[in-house]
Parts: C-alpha cells; structure tokens; sequence
C-alpha cells in the first residue's frame, strides 16, 4: 500500500511537472512571440530615429547655407541663429510684399480709372467724328447749293444785263421813233 501511495503522490508530482512545464512552455511561447514583436517594433523606431536624424542634418545644412555671415562655431547657436536670420528675411520679405501689394492695389486703381477716361475719350471721339461726318455732309451741301446760288445769280446777272440792253435797246428805239415822229 505504501508503495501505490508513493506511486501516487510520484504520479501526481509528475503530473504537475507536466502541468508546469506545459503552463511554462505557452508562457515561454507568448514572451518569444512579444519578444519578436518589440524586435521588430525596435528596429522600425530605430530606422524612424535615422530618418529623423537624416532629416535634421539636412535642416542644419538649409539653415547654414541660408544664415549669411553667422560665425558661432557652436551648431546649436548656428541653427537658432541661422533661424532667426531665416525669420528676420522673411519678415522684411513680407513687409516689401505688402508694400508692393498696396502699390499695385494703387496702380490697379488708376489702370482702372484710366480704362474709364479712355473710355470716355473713345465715346467722344467717335461722336465728335461722327459729328464731323455730319458737317462734311453738311458742308458738301452748303457748297452744292452755293454753287447753284452763283450759277443762279450769274444766270440773274445775264438776264439783267439782257434787260439793260433791251431796256437800253427800247430806249434807243423810243428815242429814235420820238426823233422820227419829230421829224415827220
């Protein structure tokens, strides 16, 4: 009996050194798969870690070559120095823009107005040539019937001197009939 109950109890020890290796095994299999995993999360933050590296190292160059005359052998100071120079330009750049803005604002107003004057100027210019048109028309008329006036008067004239002869003619006659009718 002894020997069945020690055969028991090195069953059960057995048993639940099975258990436990079974129960460590999955445990040992979860740890390898997170293990795999924060290797890998590892290595895309540290790839993540060079191109930031990379991309700060190509900022310092843009700024350096940027930031004329700042002589801080120090790169931090070099940067932030070469910033504020970066942001001094842009501010000037800006306030020329804005300046040039409202000139052109200025001068897009005066286009404007201009447009309208030559627009005005068009307007009466083609009236005053239409105008002149008339008067040409005008003239031509005038001129045409001046011409028919002196033709008529030079027609006028004739017939007066025929009348002045025929009444000079009469005269004669009359004069001479008087003579005539004297003389008989």
């Amino acid at each position: 009996k002894e020997q069945l109950i020690l055969a028991k109890q090195e069953i059960s020890s057995l048993r639940s050194r099975i258990g436990y290796a079974s129960i460590k095994s999955a445990e040992i299999e979860s740890l390898q798969e997170t293990k795999n995993g924060l290797g890998t999360k590892l290595r895309k933050y540290a790839a993540h870690c060079k191109e930031l590296q990379e991309e700060r190292m190509n900022v310092f160059k843009a700024v350096k070559s940027c930031a004329h005359g700042n002589s801080s052998t120090d790169k931090d100071d070099n940067f932030v120095g070469g910033v504020k120079s970066l942001i001094e330009r842009f501010e000037e750049e800006c306030e020329g823009l804005l300046s040039a803005e409202s000139r052109a604002s200025l001068y897009l107003m005066e286009l404007s107005r201009l447009c309208d004057d030559n627009s005005t100027f068009v307007k009466s210019m083609t009236e005053t040539q239409n105008g002149q048109g008339e008067l040409s028309a005008k003239v031509s008329e005038d001129i045409a019937d001046l011409s028919k006036t002196k033709e008529e008067n030079t027609s006028l004239r004739e017939q007066r001197k025929d009348l002045q002869n025929v009444v000079k003619n009469s005269k004669r006659s009359t004069s001479n009939l008087e003579s005539e009718k004297d003389v008989k």
